[in-house]
């Protein structure tokens, strides 16, 4: 279940505690139930990071949509940094190159010189593609579209230019080192696109996914070579992807490089946890404890290859843990539900009146003193205590073994899924994410669902779908986003002063516009009886 909660400003007290608090209680009372016991995981931006890290919660992440998509805003100047409103880290030239390519592509953005560019590009088979004015700067991969569009189409485009010497006063013109710097900025914003990709999924199976992203993205913003987009290779015939060619960074312009620079350095400060201003050899993204949960919890990635040894250690630790945890808790409900089950209903007369006067809370027993305190090893334990640390001795023995053998146990994708082309060695991140993993977990290990543990695995395999380190969490808040794009088509400024019931009826109006729609225009005469009726 995902939970979205929007914040309003507070009137006096706006710090991350107050709202925390604010939020914990208006929780509990609109619940009934503590924020801790309804959720678990918390993903929020880094506005609101500070307040998640305030909440009683197992976990607060970054959301990955924003911090991924300002590493390219970085990169290119959209995004810079202030200190005591002076900007440390501007980038004048590659803005300015950045609105040249803008002008350009709306200065085509008109159908007579579209054509006339489509023209030239189907005598140079090249592909006819429009430019993608990236009228909004804030969407995600806007800038990415335009740089891709315009480097594409480099050729028509220099064609163009050269033949007709009317257009150079009013067209924006490119220069062959401008043209360069272009694929230079494509290729670095083509690399920081997988973070968001990633992010906007939204499939319930990319939850161990983003340290293998992370790390991809590092190596190449760290590797002295770069795809980059050849011009004699782009064609009307052939994909994008295939007119990429490896080239040494050392060619690139020198603005193409500084993009380069930048965008590492937005990754280590908001992946590796480092505040600098210079590229960082020995930076290491930052592994949460869900993210290492959920990879040992998935079997594309429980073998932690990418994991260092201490990390592979701890994953295991906190495994072993978790499942301990989980296990007492699924023992609590199942015996809870027995109980209210075999409970028979309680008549009306049954329950007491209420006291008329308020009990006096009794004062407990004092405080031992530390000197008359005892280590647990030396401590004579009562019998219940005994059998009590038995039966957790033996509850650890047996999920360590049920973990082990899930960590150690081979298991071939290709066999377990057969209705996807697995190869030999594929790559998790692009061959695999897409798996039906429900079918494996819920459909074998589980019996199609008729059990709930594994005679080996134990809970893990419900653990992958019902734990807080289940395999497919969500990585950004695009869905509190999309119900806030809702909200706002309804709640505008002139319906901002309407009732509840109002504002209800236009949310059902128009969840059910196309529907309306529909009926409308395929059964008028319906419409028509139901009004006369």
């Amino acid at each position: 279940m995902v939970v979205a909660i929007v914040f309003v400003r507070h009137d006096r007290d706006n710090t991350n505690v107050t709202v925390a608090d604010t939020l914990q209680s208006r929780i509990e009372a609109l619940a009934g139930i503590e924020l801790s016991e309804l959720i678990g995981v918390v993903t929020s931006d880094r506005a609101a990071a500070g307040v998640g890290n305030e909440l009683d919660v197992l976990d607060s992440n970054v959301c990955l949509m924003h911090d991924g998509d300002k590493v390219g805003k970085s990169a290119i100047g959209d995004l810079v940094r202030s200190k005591k409103g002076r900007v440390v880290n501007p980038f004048k030239e590659g803005q300015v190159l950045i609105n040249r390519i803008h002008k350009l592509a709306v200065w085509f953005s008109y159908s007579s010189r579209l054509s006339v560019l489509h023209d030239m590009a189907r005598v140079l088979k090249a592909p006819e593609i429009k430019l993608a004015v990236d009228l909004t700067t804030t969407r995600v991969a806007s800038r990415l579209m335009l740089l891709n569009s315009v480097v594409r189409m480099e050729r028509p485009l220099a064609t163009h230019m050269s033949q007709f010497d009317q257009v150079k006063d009013t067209c924006p013109q490119l220069s062959d080192e401008q043209r360069q710097t272009a694929r230079g900025f494509e290729a670095v914003l083509n690399q920081t696109k997988h973070l968001t990709t990633l992010a906007q999924k939204e499939k319930m199976c990319v939850g161990p996914h983003v340290p293998l992203v992370l790390l991809k993205l590092e190596a190449a913003l760290k590797s002295n070579q770069l795809a980059i987009i050849k011009r004699d290779k782009v064609s009307a015939g052939s994909s994008v992807e295939h007119a990429r060619e490896m080239c040494d960074v050392a060619d690139m312009t020198p603005l193409g490089k500084e993009c380069l620079k930048r965008a590492l350095v937005e990754f280590q400060r908001r992946f590796c946890g480092k505040d600098i201003e210079e590229p960082v050899s020995d930076a290491r993204i930052t592994i949460t404890p869900r993210e290492q949960l959920a990879t040992v919890l998935d079997v594309r990635t429980k073998g932690c290859s990418h994991f260092s040894v201490s990390e592979r250690k701890a994953a295991r630790a906190l495994l072993i843990n978790e499942m301990i945890k989980f296990e007492k808790q699924v023992d609590r409900f199942n015996a809870e539900a027995a109980a209210a089950a075999a409970a028979p209903l309680p008549a009306a007369a049954a329950f007491p009146a209420a006291a008329s006067v308020p009990l006096t809370p009794t004062r407990g027993a004092p405080h031992a003193l530390e000197s008359s305190w005892t280590p647990l090893a030396q401590a004579q334990l009562s019998d219940e205590q005994t059998n009590h640390a038995a039966l957790e001795h033996a509850l650890r023995e047996r999920v360590t073994t049920q973990a082990d053998a899930w960590l150690r146990t081979q298991i071939n994708l290709a066999v377990e899924f057969p209705g996807c082309e697995i190869s030999r060695r594929p790559d998790v991140v692009d061959d695999l994410v897409g798996l039906p993993l429900g079918r494996f977990y819920r459909g074998k290990l589980l019996n199609n669902g008729t059990i709930d543990k594994h005679p080996t695995f134990g809970y893990i395999p419900l653990m992958a779908s019902r734990s807080w380190g289940q395999v497919g969490s969500l990585m950004a808040e695009s869905f509190c986003e999309r119900m806030l794009s809702c909200a706002n088509t309804v709640l505008t400024d002139g319906n901002s002063l309407l009732g509840h019931e109002e504002l209800e009826r236009l949310v059902i109006l128009r969840m059910n516009k196309r529907f309306m729609c529909y009926m409308r225009r395929t059964y008028p005469e319906v419409g028509k009886s139901i009004v006369i009726s």
